[in-house]
């Protein structure tokens, strides 16, 4: 057995960066991991008048807790930021690039409702800047919390 010669390998180590700008077309962004709730996308898909996407991490079909398959509208690094966040992942410690996509969030002036229990070590020890908020809710008050969102985007809006 003849062995090629093994060619040098350089390995590179990427940040990630989103210059996504703020869009005024999306209120709410749902950001799902395979595992994800359907009580949570349903929540989100029930606000009809917020203009909705889906996000995730990975290209095609991601199961949620109930074997249902949802395509996203976009895979990371190439999702728009939103007014609002719903990111759905009980993931610890999230990857960095869930990470960066709040931060752009938050940057542009996005609200983040992290679900479930607790909030995870990477996102409660995120430095966030005068003004910005990361809220924990469980997947039951989601619905409350949106038709808040809505009443405050109405009253932002000069329609």
């Amino acid at each position: 057995m003849i062995l090629s010669p093994l060619l040098p390998i350089q390995l590179y180590t990427a940040s990630v960066c989103f210059f996504a700008a703020p869009t005024d077309s999306i209120d709410l962004a749902l950001l799902i991991v395979s595992g994800s709730q359907t009580k949570v996308l349903s929540s989100c898909l029930y606000q009809s008048e917020l203009e909705t996407m889906i996000v995730s991490n990975r290209p095609g079909p991601i199961q949620l807790d109930t074997g249902l398959k949802v395509l996203p509208n976009f895979v990371l690094p190439n999702a728009p930021t939103p007014k609002y966040l719903v990111v759905d992942t009980q993931l610890d410690p999230l990857p960095d690039l869930l990470i960066a996509y709040i931060r752009a969030c938050l940057l542009n002036g996005g609200a983040v409702f992290m679900v479930g229990t607790h909030l995870s070590e990477s996102v409660s020890s995120m430095r966030l800047r005068p003004g910005q908020k990361i809220s924990r809710v469980d997947a039951g008050q989601l619905q409350d919390r949106l038709q808040e969102a809505i009443i405050q985007i109405a009253n932002e809006r000069p329609d």
